[in-house]
C-alpha cells in the first residue's frame, strides 16, 4: 500500500496534469549552463546528502532536520528564513561566484538530484512559494502548504512516460540509504542533525568505532588547534554509554567523556574497544585505528590504521584550506595534506605516550554488570531454607557465576594490556 502525503499528492498532480500556475522559468533544453554544471561528479551516488549537510553547515543553520515518508524525503534548515528564490536559483546556474558557500553547495545536490538523479523535486520558502523541478522545468507555484524554515522535498516517485509514479518499496530504500549515509558520514557536524526526530551526532554513530554490537568507544581526547591542524567543533553525544554486554568500560580523569558540551579541537580522538569474541582461549578480535578527514561537518575521507590490539584510536581532523576536487567531497594528497597528516600523527603519538607513563591502563575501570547467575545464588539460596532441593540449584548458579567472572577478568587483563600497548605502539 502507498503512504502518499497531502504534499505529494498535490506536486504530484502539477506534474502530471500540466496544472502549473507559471511558466518554467528554466529548461535542460535552454540552459546549457545547467547541464555543464550537473556533470560534475560526486564521488558517489548518495554523495548529495552530503552536499545538504554542508550546506546548512556553511550557512550557520541552527539545526539540520530531516523527515522521512514512504513518498518523500524533506531537509528543513532551522534558521534559514531569508533564502529566497531568487537567490536559490541564482546559485544553481552559479560556477563559484556566488556569495554565500552554503547556497553554493545546496545548488550542488539539487543540480544533481534533478540532471542524473532525474528526481522529482519541491524547494519551499517561508514566503508561500514552492519551485517544483519536473524533470524538465523549474516552475514557481503558490503552495497550499507553507513553511516557516527553508525546506527541499525528494520525492519517491519516478518517471514513466509523461507521468510521476510512486513505485512500492522506492521510498523506504531511499529512506534507508539516507538515514545510513548521515548517521555514517555526517555525525561530524558542529550543527545539531536530527532524522526523524533522533539526533545522529557523536561518535556513537561511527561505522568503524561507534557503538554496536561488535565495539565500545571508551573514551575522547581532544587536541588543541594549532598552525597546521586548524580548529573544528564537535558535539558529544547526548547518551553516551560506554556499556556493552556484561563490561562495563569507562574512563577516568582526563580521558573521561562528559556529555552536552561542544569541543573545540585541532583534532580529536576516540579510543574504542572491541568486544567481539574470537574464543574462549583468544578473547576479543582485533580493533582497527583510522583516521578521518572532514570538510563544513561531513566525512570525505577515511584511512584504515592496522590494529594493534583490542583497542584502536580513530582520529578526526579537518581538512579545512586543503585542496579538493570539484565536488568539494575529495582531498588532494598533496604536501600540504601530507603535512597536516605528519603533524597530527605526531600529536597523537606524543599525546598518547603520555597516557602511557601516567600508568593509564589504570584509569580504564571494566566492571561486571549484575548477571542472572547472581540473582539465582540469592534465590535458590532463600527458598532452599523451605525446600533442600534448591540448595543444588543455588550452587550450580554459582558456579556458573564464577566461571562468568573468570571469563570477565581475562578480558579485563586483555582490554588492559592493549589499552597500554596501544599508547606505546601507535
Amino acid at each position: 500500500m502507498r503512504k502518499e502525503s497531502e504534499l505529494f499528492q498535490w506536486v504530484e498532480s502539477l506534474a502530471n496534469e500540466g496544472t502549473w500556475q507559471s511558466e518554467g522559468r528554466f529548461t535542460l533544453d535552454q540552459d546549457k549552463a545547467w547541464e555543464k554544471l550537473s556533470s560534475y561528479q560526486l564521488p558517489f551516488p548518495e554523495a548529495w546528502i552530503l552536499k545538504l549537510v554542508q550546506a546548512a553547515v556553511l550557512s550557520a543553520c541552527n539545526e539540520l532536520r530531516v523527515r522521512q515518508t514512504g513518498s518523500e524525503t524533506t531537509f528543513r534548515f532551522v534558521g534559514k528564513e531569508q533564502w529566497t528564490e531568487t537567490a536559490v536559483t541564482q546559485a544553481m546556474f552559479s560556477s563559484g561566484d556566488c556569495a554565500d558557500q552554503g547556497l553554493l553547495a545546496l545548488a550542488a545536490a539539487v543540480r544533481y538530484l534533478a540532471g542524473r538523479a532525474r528526481k522529482l523535486l519541491a524547494l519551499h520558502y517561508p514566503g508561500g512559494q514552492t519551485q517544483v523541478w519536473d524533470g524538465q522545468a523549474l516552475r514557481v507555484e503558490d503552495s497550499p502548504y507553507p513553511v516557516e524554515q527553508f525546506e527541499l522535498t525528494i520525492f519517491a516517485a519516478e518517471k514513466r512516460g509523461l507521468r510521476w509514479l510512486l513505485q512500492a518499496g522506492v521510498g523506504a530504500d531511499e529512506s534507508a540509504r539516507v538515514g545510513h549515509v548521515l548517521s555514517s558520514l555526517a555525525y561530524p557536524s558542529p550543527i545539531p542533525i536530527l532524522v526523524d526526530g533522533r539526533r545522529i551526532n557523536g561518535f556513537s554513530s561511527d561505522p568503524h568505532a561507534g557503538s554496536s554490537s561488535a565495539t565500545a568507544p571508551i573514551a575522547l581526547i581532544p587536541l588543541k588547534p594549532s598552525v597546521l591542524l586548524p580548529e573544528f567543533r564537535f558535539i558529544r553525544d547526548k547518551d553516551w554509554k560506554p556499556e556493552k554486554d556484561e563490561i562495563s568500560l569507562t574512563v577516568e580523569g582526563e580521558l573521561e567523556a562528559l556529555q552536552g558540551d561542544v569541543l573545540r579541537c585541532g583534532a580529536l580522538v576516540c579510543l574504542t574497544a572491541c568486544v567481539t569474541d574470537r574464543s574462549e582461549q583468544q578473547g576479543f578480535a582485533p580493533q582497527p585505528s583510522y583516521l578521518k578527514w572532514i570538510r563544513d561537518g561531513v566525512v570525505v575521507s577515511a584511512e584504515q590504521i592496522p590494529a594493534i590490539g583490542t583497542v584502536g584510536a580513530t582520529i578526526l581532523l579537518s581538512a579545512e584550506g586543503l585542496r579538493t576536487d570539484l565536488s568539494g567531497l575529495t582531498i588532494s594528497q598533496d604536501q600540504s595534506y601530507n603535512r597536516r597528516r605528519k603533524d597530527a600523527m605526531q600529536r597523537v603519538r606524543v599525546k598518547l605516550l603520555e597516557l602511557a607513563r601516567e600508568n593509564v591502563e589504570k584509569a580504564l575501570r571494566i566492571g561486571l554488570r549484575g548477571r542472572v547467575q547472581k540473582a539465582a545464588i540469592i534465590t535458590f539460596t532463600s527458598l532452599a531454607f523451605f525446600q533442600p532441593v534448591f540448595l543444588g540449584m543455588a550452587g550450580i548458579a554459582a558456579a556458573q557465576y564464577a566461571s562468568e567472572r573468570l571469563r570477565v577478568k581475562r578480558r579485563e587483563f586483555q582490554l588492559r594490556a592493549d589499552f597500554r600497548m596501544l599508547c606505546e605502539n601507535f
